[in-house]
């Protein structure tokens, strides 16, 4: 879970758009998006409904979203 966290904020910044941006495209909180790229001790739960719907909005396919591979 720990990857997706840092993949949604990483291709979330790519594109130049903000947790607040991104919470309105998605119809969330931004402290739900906060939740979704957090690296709380237990990593925040996530839908596959929101998470086909942040890939979506991120332009990105959902394997993107939980690849373990870096891209670097």
């Amino acid at each position: 879970m720990i990857k997706l966290q840092n993949n949604v904020k990483k291709i979330r910044k790519e594109k130049g758009i903000t947790q607040q941006e991104l919470a309105e495209l998605c119809n969330l909180s931004r402290s739900r998006i906060a939740d979704i790229e957090g690296t709380k001790s237990k990593p925040e739960r996530i839908s596959l409904g929101t998470a086909f719907m942040l890939a979506e909005i991120l332009e990105t396919d959902i394997i993107s979203l939980f690849s373990t591979k870096d891209s670097d």
